[in-house]
């Protein structure tokens, strides 16, 4: 059924679950199965969570194909660190010892795991992304796909997943300093990505929910409802209410944008060999509302260009409607780069 090589990722987000499944055969790199569905956060850990998880793996026609997901936010932190070895043996006893010199937590707590970056010979020095999880988030995590069924190949950083899908679908722009900009539910992920390595990204506590939460507040509805509006329909609005609406909507992306600067004035002061970002790719399911990719451009005075997950995918017309894949992509960045990782 499958070709040579299958990579499935798995998003397990605040609000969408996303699954992207990719086909290697020889060179080409093709879209197998895509699909998404709601899970609100209230659900999870439910029994019905479980079942719902697992409806739509079957429905996908994935059975026994084993997923990469990913974690991020409070239960995980990644640091960059040099450590000095003479080779990699030596490297992995030497992150075991001095791992909790870097991470603020029990170490009987977490499941550690790194990522190595440049290697110095010279200096027998490594730099890697050291990466520490809690358990207890992995443990919830993996209980949920085991009561759905789906077997966990490997767990990645959602900064990394989003990394790796620019890495492959724009290899002209690796050379050079953009920004990778993914604006989630109720996470978004800014990074900056220079010369072939993703020199440092921040996880950042808003997303499309604040939208939704002030319009909820604002009309007095439920945050269905409200989510409704957000996406230009559901609930019939005077001129009036459209123009506050809008105001508190503008007032709360000028939020966002002050806590852009202070990581991108952070990255100027501290990373300056990197030089200025050329671009900003930007993603997420709530990155084209009230025009973020224009503000974005006129708050940085840099261009913003979507990134495409799928650019450089085959997708078969014969399999996949195109105008469905052209709506949601955006939101499949992350899914992708999870796909990704089991094909490359």
């Amino acid at each position: 059924m499958f070709g040579q090589k299958t990579g499935v990722g798995l998003d397990l987000g605040a609000r969408w679950i996303k699954l992207v499944a990719l086909e290697k055969k020889g060179k080409k790199l093709s879209l197998l199965r895509t699909g998404r569905f709601i899970v609100p956060m209230e659900e999870r850990g439910k029994e019905e969570f479980g079942n719902k998880l697992k409806l739509f793996f079957q429905s996908l026609k994935l059975k026994g194909m084993r997923v990469t997901t990913s974690v991020s936010g409070q239960a995980s932190i990644v640091k960059k660190v040099i450590f000095k070895a003479k080779d990699e043996d030596e490297l992995e006893k030497v992150i075991l010892k001095e791992a909790k010199q870097n991470i603020p937590f029990d170490m009987n707590e977490v499941v550690l795991d790194y990522q190595i970056l440049k290697v110095d010979k010279q200096e027998r020095a490594y730099e890697v992304y050291l990466v520490a999880c809690k358990k207890e988030f992995i443990n919830n995590q993996m209980n949920w796909l085991s009561k759905a069924k789906i077997k966990a190949g490997c767990i990645d950083i959602d900064a990394f997943a989003i990394s790796n899908v620019f890495e492959f679908n724009y290899p002209e722009e690796k050379a050079k300093t953009v920004f990778l900009f993914d604006l989630g539910e109720r996470q978004s992920i800014f990074s900056v990505y220079s010369q072939g390595e993703l020199v440092l990204f921040r996880e950042m506590g808003f997303g499309g929910f604040n939208l939704t939460n002030r319009i909820a507040s604002y009309l007095g509805v439920s945050v269905e409802d409200a989510e409704r509006v957000k996406l230009n329909g559901g609930i019939e609005l005077d001129k009036e209410q459209r123009k506050e609406i809008f105001k508190s909507l503008e007032k709360e992306i000028e939020n966002w944008l002050a806590e852009l600067r202070k990581v991108v004035n952070f990255y100027k002061t501290t990373y300056s060999q990197f030089g200025e970002a050329e671009k900003i790719f930007l993603s997420g399911g709530c990155s084209s509302v009230l025009g973020i990719d224009k503000k974005l451009s006129e708050e940085f005075e840099i261009s913003v260009d979507f990134l495409d997950p799928w650019r450089k995918i085959e997708l078969n017309a014969k399999f996949f409607d195109a105008k469905y894949l052209d709506e949601i992509k955006y939101q499949m960045v992350t899914a992708t780069g999870l796909a990704l990782r089991g094909v490359l």
